[in-house]
């Protein structure tokens, strides 16, 4: 598996990382609850212009939307919806 991703309902689209020895995110391989490390910061923009950021940690199953996230679901813990 060289990436990891994951539907992200705050920003109404998915998400991936990846996933290397060296310089990627550490995945735990749980598919039912899955953690992952470090952080992860996603953006959405317009003509350049940052319109969202997403900053989210995934932790036993569940989107810990983090209080620097820029949408309605900040700071909030959701359930990740099954693929």
């Amino acid at each position: 598996m060289r990436h990891v991703g994951w539907w992200c309902p705050a920003c109404a689209r998915p998400h991936e990382v990846p996933l290397h020895a060296t310089d990627g995110w550490i995945f735990d391989g749980s598919p039912e609850a899955p953690t992952l490390h470090p952080t992860v910061i996603a953006t959405s923009s317009r003509r350049g212009v940052v319109e969202v950021t997403c900053h989210s940690r995934i932790r036993a199953g569940q989107i810990e939307y983090l209080p620097t996230s820029s949408h309605a679901l900040a700071g909030q813990t959701v359930a990740m919806e099954p693929a």
